[in-house]
């Protein structure tokens, strides 16, 4: 009998736990390496170490995708997911040697070269599906129960206690439609979308674009240089003969570099057939890839990502030995080409959602892939009960337009990002301001603002609505008022988004060349073809200069009426926005950005002046293997007479002061670091902002350094000299220009740059040409 139980125990042990077998190769030798230590990374239990033989057997429960941290002496620790395909770790010597794989080479540029016809854009079309999953979880076993908690943290570390074995902290579910055809483009529709903890949409979350089909940004040619290579064997996957390459990262050059991983590589069509890697950084990541062949063609079957990061340090900071993470992971599936599209399927945006996408787990049942497990539904429960008993929904919601520059407040966005601001006439400025969101009308919205400055001490508001017409194409009728300040010569001609806004900010902290007007503004606009956004325009201002300044010799003409009418065009070529019924949001922003616009004042209304302006700015990008290079090129023209206050400013922004420290202030943007501000006018001018950052230097740790060289140059006239007097300027009717360093980020998001003026405008000894500015670096 006993021996019947002992069978019996055996075979369920058998296949309760499944004993995996590891081994441990040197790099470069493929020799075994013994005394190799491997540890689950969850919770730092030493599962084995490895012996003479380089192996180490594992008598636990199945561990695919768990990772482990593999330490041995005189190697490079390393991260690993155990996968059970994957069970041989190849360790690099600290010496590391510096001969190169050819082989591994060789197939590396291979599969480079034939990405392209091997990606599903080779084909004429296609359609599929995808299933995301997206998990914060942590290990329960890292949490230590407090008997009689006293602080709010210990009763919080209770409560996750008690939570996690049958719960995660949060989970989120998405389900897409994605269509490609050559000459209609492409469609990603959000058919289902599920939140824990949240039942309104949050449409800022949705904005994450899947890698969908693409290669590593580690995998480009110029890339390559900094990674060793090494070809290891030969295996099967999906019946096809595949190539296994390892690598190593030789030189950190930027701070986001692959560490290791393995590469696996169809051997007839060089295709990637799955990707497993790691990014140790301040965070550790983990990725992995899969592909699968299709009509021909490799299409991606699924992604994966697993990222660490402290939350539970967050929530409580008696317990930073526990260990928490979150998973992506993504199924695509349904795959299928030659498919019969019609134009209007593609007619729109890029990303749209469905009507009745939000909250709808019918929809989702039918493409997950596995179903949810238990502990999974338990958090849609318990998550839910959280958010209601500690009003998490309001705080989200509270916070979600935040990139925006707005906080939400019931049917109300309140103007966070110009709440206070300084410059050199109103000194500092306080506003509130606002405007009714989607909750408040479907149809319309209401925005306003008040604002107080100290220096002035001159109150300022404005106040308008905005008509949601032609929705389909985000047409808005908009109809402002305003009595407000603005910098002479800087009339804005586009909308600034919130990370433009901030960055202008800066622009007029020693400006004191104002005007006060009074204003009224009727605007259409909309979009044409996703990437083109048209405005139509007709204001009428009056305008009063606060500085001094003669018009056309007369000093008591001092107050302006100007009556007219724009055009104005955005083209986005790259960038894919997502529709809601809300808004657009942009999943991938990408330049370049075109501007542009023509204004026609009339003799017209009692208006005082009659001209043409034509306004053109582009915002480009390059990016290489030094690093990325900007160009911001601006050219702006102007027939007719009119004032400064509607002609071209040199974009000055230099403090007064006798001394290099003396001068020393923030730096502006896209601005002349050496023009102090209205010491220049032009009525046609060209100016532009050349930058080059080049790529993460690393010093010691994690510890980078940031730099950036700048390149700024101007030239213009100006027609009609004699009509401005008393305000003391120059024309640039001889090339400007000035270049400066920028070290970025040495403490904290704060930098230290110095610009030097040169050329025609330098001016007396060294010092009077050199400018130190602080620089900040907020957004990439």
């Amino acid at each position: 009998m006993k021996y019947i139980l002992f069978s019996v125990f055996f075979v369920f042990s058998f296949f309760c736990f499944s004993q995996i077998t590891i081994n441990v190769i040197d790099f470069d030798t493929n020799l075994p390496i013994s005394g190799a230590k491997i540890y689950l990374h969850t919770n730092n239990l030493l599962l084995g170490i490895s012996d003479a033989k380089g192996t180490i057997l594992l008598e636990t429960e199945k561990m695919e995708n768990e990772t482990v941290f593999v330490e041995a002496a005189k190697y490079m620790p390393k991260y690993e997911i155990i996968n059970e395909d994957y069970y041989t770790i190849y360790l690099e010597s600290k010496e590391q040697y510096k001969k190169k794989s050819s082989d591994a080479e060789s197939i590396i540029f291979q599969m480079i070269k034939k990405e392209k016809i091997n990606n599903p854009h080779a084909l004429e079309n296609y359609q599929y599906t995808s299933y995301t999953k997206f998990e914060i979880d942590a290990d329960s076993s890292s949490f230590h129960y407090i008997e009689t908690p006293k602080k709010k943290r210990e009763i919080i570390n209770n409560q996750i206690k008690t939570i996690l074995p049958y719960s995660m902290f949060f989970i989120a579910e998405r389900a897409m439609i994605h269509k490609y055809d050559k000459k209609l483009g492409e469609k990603n529709i959000i058919e289902a979308n599920n939140v824990s903890g949240i039942k309104k949409p949050i449409y800022e979350a949705l904005a994450k674009a899947l890698m969908m089909n693409e290669l590593p940004d580690f995998l480009e040619e110029e890339n390559l240089k900094f990674y060793r290579f090494k070809k290891v064997d030969s295996l099967e996957i999906n019946h096809r003969k595949t190539y296994k390459v390892v690598f190593y990262l030789k030189k950190q050059y930027n701070s986001i570099a692959a560490s290791n991983g393995t590469l696996f590589v169809d051997a007839e069509s060089y295709a990637l057939v799955r990707y497993i890697g790691t990014i140790k950084d301040n965070l550790t990541y983990f990725y992995k890839i899969e592909r699968e062949p299709h009509y021909g063609i490799w299409f991606t079957h699924s992604e994966y990502t697993k990222i660490f990061f402290p939350i539970t340090r967050i929530l409580n900071k008696n317990n930073p030995g526990a260990h928490s993470w979150a998973t992506i992971s993504t199924v695509y599936s349904k795959f299928k080409t030659m498919v019969s599209f019609t134009k209007k399927e593609f007619f729109g945006y890029n990303y749209e959602t469905e009507k009745d996408f939000w909250d709808n787990d019918k929809k989702l049942s039918l493409y997950r892939n596995p179903i949810l497990t238990r502990r999974e539904l338990n958090t849609y429960l318990t998550i839910d009960s959280l958010s209601q008993k500690y009003k998490l929904i309001k705080k989200i919601q509270f916070f979600s337009p935040i990139l925006n520059g707005e906080v939400k407040v019931g049917k109300i966005n309140f103007d966070l990002f110009n709440s206070v601001r300084f410059n050199d006439f109103e000194g500092l400025r306080f506003q509130f301001g606002g405007r009714t969101n989607y909750d408040f009308s479907k149809d319309f919205s209401v925005r306003s603002f008040a604002a107080w400055a100290t220096k002035d001490q001159q109150m300022k508001f404005g106040g308008g609505i905005d008509f949601f017409v032609n929705k389909i194409n985000n047409g808005k009728l908009c109809l402002f008022a305003e009595s407000d300040v603005n910098a002479a010569g800087k009339n804005r001609f586009r909308e600034y988004g919130a990370i433009e806004n901030i960055r202008d900010q800066t622009n007029n902290l020693s400006n004191n060349i104002y005007y006060r007007h009074e204003k009224g503004t009727l605007e259409y606009q909309q979009d044409f073809f996703d990437i083109f956004t048209a405005a139509i325009v007709a204001d009428y201002q009056k305008q009063k200069p606060v500085f001094n300044y003669s018009y056309k010799g007369n000093p008591t003409y001092t107050k302006y009426d100007q009556f007219a009418t724009s055009l104005r065009i955005k083209f986005t070529p790259f960038v894919k926005y997502m529709k809601t019924p809300i808004d657009k949001i942009a999943i991938e922003d990408n330049l370049p950005y075109f501007f542009f616009n023509y204004t026609r004042s009339w003799n017209a209304f009692s208006s005082d002046f009659e001209y043409n302006k034509i306004d053109l700015t582009s915002f480009l990008k390059w990016e290489n293997s030094l690093g990325n290079t900007k160009i911001t090129a601006n050219a702006g023209y102007i027939s007719g007479k009119t004032t400064l206050l509607n002609l071209y400013e040199g974009f000055g922004v230099v403090k007064n002061g006798s001394s290099v420290w003396g001068r020393f202030e923030l730096k502006g943007y896209n601005t002349f670091e050496t023009i102090h501000p209205g010491s220049f006018f032009a009525s046609q001018y060209t100016a532009f902002f050349l930058s080059h950052t080049f790529k993460d230097l690393r010093v010691f740790g994690h510890k980078y350094l940031y730099i950036t060289i700048v390149y700024n140059g101007m030239i213009g006239n100006l027609e009609h000299r004699e009509l401005h007097s008393e305000h003391k300027f120059s024309v640039p009717e001889k090339y400007y220009q000035e270049v400066g360093i920028e070290f970025n980020k040495l403490i904290s998001i704060f930098g230290i740059g110095a610009y030097y003026r040169l050329g025609t405008y330098h001016t007396g000894n060294f010092d009077n040409n050199l400018y130190l500015k602080l620089t900040y670096t907020l957004f990439k």
